[in-house]
């Protein structure tokens, strides 16, 4: 395990560089011009795969080469999350979005991301820090949520050299809408005077949680069972944010993934 160190505060691909196991997903970060996007957070966790975790995945997958959204699965920004911080566990959005979580536990004196084992971790990086892990993180939406948007008029504000804000606090400007003229009052020369201003339509976004199919619980976590195959593909589970995870196994099955057959059945299908 690396302590912190603070010699290696350089930036992310100065640091990456000094580690030459993690060249392959160094050059992804180039390819996909990452990079800055990643170092322009306030901070940032990255969660780099080996090189030869890298091959490995590149060949069961039949692949060439990550691809971007994959290699962006393994960031997470606006935190720089230290491995005490990972120790207990949890869940943060990856830098795919909220949709796609990463989880953190600890499984018998070891750290996992998902299902890769961190195998060195701390190494700073300008305001970042980096973990190695020991696979390539297959790309979980754990996360469906609904979305809606509630449209609202902006504040009325100098066209030009607007002082205050456009729209209030957790909302957006709609760029799909056209501002429109209003009448506004302001000083000059100790004068109050009506102005021509311009009025924005602001977006609210009203998001309801849900977990995609498949995930269960307040932090929609994977159902048992291999991954993509909840309940072995042989059963029922209980998913969504109230649900509690447990399979109902289809007959001739059993097991808390419904993955061996019930006692006197054998077979591909447990009927026999």
């Amino acid at each position: 395990v690396l302590v912190p160190d603070r010699k290696l505060s350089e930036g992310l691909l100065e640091t990456l560089a000094l580690r030459p196991e993690f060249s392959l997903f160094r050059s992804y970060l180039i390819d996909y011009n990452l990079t800055e996007e990643i170092e322009q957070a306030d901070e940032f966790t990255v969660f780099a795969p080996t090189d030869a975790a890298v091959t490995d995945y590149l060949t069961k997958m039949a692949a060439t080469a990550l691809d971007v959204n994959t290699t962006r699965y393994h960031v997470v920004l606006s935190e720089r999350l230290l491995r005490t911080e990972l120790q207990p566990g949890g869940f943060r959005a990856s830098m795919l979005g909220e949709s796609f979580q990463l989880r953190f536990s600890p499984r018998e004196g070891e750290l996992f991301v998902n299902e890769a084992q961190l195998d060195s971790s701390n190494l700073l990086s300008s305001n970042g820090v980096i973990h190695g892990v020991s696979a390539v993180m297959i790309i979980n939406r754990n996360r469906c949520d609904d979305a809606s948007f509630t449209r609202s008029p902006g504040s009325c504000v100098d066209c030009l050299f607007p002082q205050g804000k456009i729209c209030p606090n957790a909302t957006r400007p709609d760029l799909s809408m056209r501002t429109r003229k209003c009448m506004f009052t302001r000083m000059f020369e100790g004068e109050r005077l009506l102005t021509i201003g311009c009025r924005a339509t602001c977006l609210q976004e009203n998001r309801v949680r849900r977990c995609c199919s498949g995930f269960f619980g307040p932090h929609c976590e994977s159902c048992p069972g291999p991954a993509g195959q909840s309940c072995s593909s042989n059963g029922f589970c209980s998913d969504g944010a109230s649900g509690a995870g447990n399979c109902s196994c289809n007959p001739g099955f059993r097991g808390t993934a419904c993955e061996t057959c019930s006692a006197g059945k054998y077979g591909v299908h447990c009927d026999q």
